[in-house]
Order: C-alpha cells, then structure tokens, then sequence
C-alpha cells in the first residue's frame, strides 16, 4: 500500500512538473520577423545580458532618433507576450536598445500582424474561386491558403483547415485531404486534389484556425471564412418563366461543371417554319 502511495505522489509530481515547464523561448536575430500574438521573445545577445531592454519604433530616420512608440521587456529582456495594445498601429522597424547598449542601426526586427486569407478555387484552374458558388460532387476543388508568417531560422508555424459540413459538423480531414497541420509559408499554397464524391449535398464553410499550441490562437487572427454549396445534379436547366411571350425577354440558366462546355439546343415546334420565329440565345 505504502509503494502505491508513493508511486501516486511521484506520478503527480512528474504532472504538475510538466504543467509548470517554462515554455522555450524564440530567440530572434537582427532583421527577423516578429508577429503580434506571440510569446517569449528574446533578441540573440541582448536578453538576458542587459538591463531595460526595449523595443523602440522611429517617426523618422534612425539619426533623428525621435521615438513613436516603445514595447517594454520583462526583467530578463523578454518580450513575454507581443500585444495589439503596444503595437498598436505602429508597425515595421523596431530598434533593440538597453542600458550600457549602444544604439545600433543594425540591431532592429521587423514587427508586423500575422495575416491568413482563405480562398476555395476550382483545382483545375486556380485561379477561378467557387467561394460563394455551387460545384458538383464531380468537381475537384482546393484551397488555396496565404499568409504573411516567415520564421527565420526556426520551423514554420502550423495551422489548420477546418470545414462546417452541412449537418453541423466539423472536420479536418477533407475529401481525402489531411487539413490538419499546415505549415505557413510566409506565401501562397494550395491544398489541392479534394474529391467532392460521396459528399451530401449543402452548403460548406471553410476557415483557416490557429491550433490550441499556438501563440495567435483564440487572438483574432484566423482566417476569414469561405462557403460553397455541393449540388446533386450534374446538369440542370431552368427558365425564369413557365410561359413566355412573344417580344419579351426570358433567362435560362445551366447548372453543370464549372469550366466545362455545353450545347444548349431549342426544340423545334411544329407550325414554326422559320429560324427567325425561335427564340435568339
């Protein structure tokens, strides 16, 4: 009994040890990259080595040295978390500066809003966005995914792809596509090749979402959302009137694969001997 009750205290320990594991730091380097929402920055050969340590942005050149805007450090000369409240709209350059620290124009990162758009595009032909539309299950689709994150020296990022079925549901593994964990390219990149079949028909939403592990989740900087409906017809045609009359215009519309060609025929009438007496389309 006494060896099981040790074994439970020990067991515990290892938990709450876990739970107050310091998270690492990103060290950054001068012209790195640095995002609002993250935590634990520490500038290489700055942090804890000097005292104040501060994170200055300029209204002009770096001579006239007249300062706009300052992120404070912790007392090691981290940044604990990157905040929109001290950034504010003061992006771009910040000079690393600290006390017995000479001023240094090299000695500089770059702070900017961590961007994610969303866009969902026929795979076919990328450049043709269905966000909106309606696609067929024979339709293959991709998403097309840009970002502004770019880690130098460290592994990118990851986010997710996270899809709203008709029914409610969620998923992120999507038409035999894993949307799980992308890595940000600081670019443009396309999860392509999603197979529609099999799927039911409705309307789909899409949204590009931090994880829970990282430092922008639950921040406000997930994608915008995107939608497109699954139709289940192939091919569907409709006239905006049951009956129509002579001299008055008249819309049909095709519902079929998009980018795909079609022959739209008008039946002929018995007693109608002349082309001119059909309607023009």
């Amino acid at each position: 009994m006494k060896s099981m009750t040790k074994l439970m205290v020990v067991a515990m320990l290892l938990v709450a040890a876990l739970v107050v594991a310091p998270v690492a730091a990103r060290t950054v380097y001068p012209g790195d990259n640095i995002y609002v929402g993250e935590e634990n920055i520490q500038f290489d050969g700055v942090s804890g080595v000097y005292s104040n340590v501060r994170y200055v942005h300029l209204s002009g050149s770096f001579n006239d040295w007249n300062i706009d805007n300052t992120i404070l450090t912790d007392a090691n000369g981290n940044i604990s978390e990157l905040t929109a409240s001290t950034v504010g709209t003061k992006t771009g350059t910040y000079y690393v500066i600290a006390s017995g620290l000479s001023q240094n124009v090299s000695r500089y990162v770059n702070i900017e809003y961590p961007k994610v758009e969303l866009d969902v595009v026929l795979d076919t032909a990328r450049s043709d966005s269905v966000n909106g539309k309606s696609v067929t299950r024979d339709t293959t689709i991709a998403f097309k995914l840009q970002d502004n994150i770019v880690f130098n020296g460290t592994p990118q990022p990851t986010i997710k792809i996270e899809v709203t079925m008709p029914g409610g549901g969620t998923t992120t593994y999507f038409g035999n596509q894993s949307l799980q964990s992308l890595s940000t390219t600081g670019g443009v990149q396309y999860c392509g090749n999603i197979n529609l079949s099999g799927y039911e028909a409705g309307t789909y939403t899409a949204q590009a979402k931090w994880p829970s592990g990282s430092d922008f989740y639950g921040k406000g900087f997930d994608s915008n959302t995107v939608s497109f409906d699954v139709t289940t017809k192939a091919v569907s045609l409709t006239a905006s009137k049951d009956s129509v009359v002579r001299g008055k215009s008249f819309s049909v519309t095709i519902t079929g694969e998009s980018k795909a060609p079609y022959i739209l025929l008008v039946k002929k009438v018995g007693g109608l001997t002349s082309d001119e007496k059909y309607p023009l389309i």
